[in-house]
């Protein structure tokens, strides 16, 4: 390296002049020092974005930028767009008439989107959908099959299928009300309509999705139970009845609840095959009192035999009637029984 000192050579005196280097020469070396300097290595620290920015965004000051929309930094960091700009594909353009002929990104997406994977999509999405990756998806819908269901939370953030059937504007939801929560299953529920199902009391659903309680049977702790029964009822018997009260009944052989529930049996007579039946099970049915338009007393079962109700056996067998009363059929419903006019109808006649 050349020498910035004096040229002193040895054995000159001490009194001799000495010479020094040229100015020209003097410059030339301080500019190559500056220019050295100068390329020396930063030791500074690459200026890093934790979490790192997406594909379509870029690290300025430690924050992830869209230099595609983003007005203060358009095209790069720190560029600027003039006031009443836009930014729109790295390039400032008038607010009232910008081209939409570049990639932007998508930063519409409303409070509920958490965790949002940024995208640019080519035209940019309307208001109703969000960017995801470089696809424009719808922000709800009205099942589990559209797009939205996936990316309701935010772009690959989907509604739990077991406690959503679709994505809304409130996020995701199970018919008309919010998701599931706790144990609770969308479902179709007893009432017929969609809604939180409790597998632990829903008749329609008990204990699993779609297992329905038979006629009457109710749901508790996940089991289908006919009353206080504890269980199922089990062939040929039916559960009639509701609630605690509900018992377990052969609709073939039950003489209250003859062939279906609530159909009793006349005094006398049996139930055989579904059907009341005079003096044995398999005895004939005796024809039932009817009214308006075809009235008729019917029959009443009198020792093991239908006979037709008359004044001497009027409503029950041996019950007769007397003085100016008949048996009579009320016109407009009632019991049939003796009567002294009226509007009837005459039974015997």
């Amino acid at each position: 390296m050349p020498s910035f000192l004096p040229n002193f050579p040895l054995g000159k005196p001490a009194n001799q002049s000495f010479s020094f280097a040229p100015m020209s020469l003097l410059v030339t070396l301080s500019l190559g020092v500056v220019a050295m300097l100068a390329g020396c290595p930063n030791n500074e620290p690459e200026e890093r974005c934790s979490p790192s920015c997406s594909s379509v965004q870029t690290c300025c000051t430690g924050i992830c930028r869209s230099t595609f929309s983003d007005p203060a930094n358009c095209g790069g960091c720190g560029l600027r767009c003039a006031s009443g700009e836009l930014c729109v594909g790295q390039v400032c353009r008038p607010a009232t008439n910008p081209t939409d002929s570049g990639v932007r990104v998508d930063a519409s997406t409303p409070p509920r989107d958490a965790g949002t994977v940024m995208g640019a999509c080519r035209p940019s999405c309307n208001a109703s959908q969000q960017c995801c990756g470089a696809t424009c998806v719808n922000r709800s819908g009205t099942t589990a099959t559209d797009p939205s269901f996936m990316n309701c939370r935010g772009c690959g953030i989907a509604c739990n299928a077991e406690t959503a059937d679709r994505c809304g504007a409130t996020g995701c939801l199970c018919g008309t009300s919010a998701a599931c929560t706790g144990e609770r299953r969308c479902g179709i529920n007893a009432m017929g309509s969609r809604g939180c199902i409790d597998y632990q009391t829903d008749e329609a659903n008990c204990g699993s999705m779609g297992n329905a309680c038979a006629a009457n049977e109710t749901c508790t702790a996940g089991v289908c139970a006919c009353g206080s029964t504890g269980g199922r009822c089990t062939a040929p018997t039916t559960c009639v009845g509701s609630g605690a009260a509900a018992v377990c009944v052969d609709l073939m052989t039950d003489e209250m609840n003859c062939g279906m529930a609530g159909v009793v049996c006349p005094a006398s007579e049996v139930c055989g095959g579904g059907m009341c039946r005079c003096g044995f099970e398999t005895g004939t049915p005796c024809a039932r009192a009817v009214g308006i338009p075809f009235p008729s007393c019917g029959e009443l079962c009198c020792a093991g035999a239908c006979v037709v109700m008359d004044n001497a056996n009027c409503g029950t067998c041996g019950t007769p009637c007397g003085g100016t009363t008949e048996c009579s059929l009320p016109l407009f419903g009632g019991p049939i029984g003796c009567a002294d006019g009226g509007p009837v109808i005459a039974c015997g006649d």
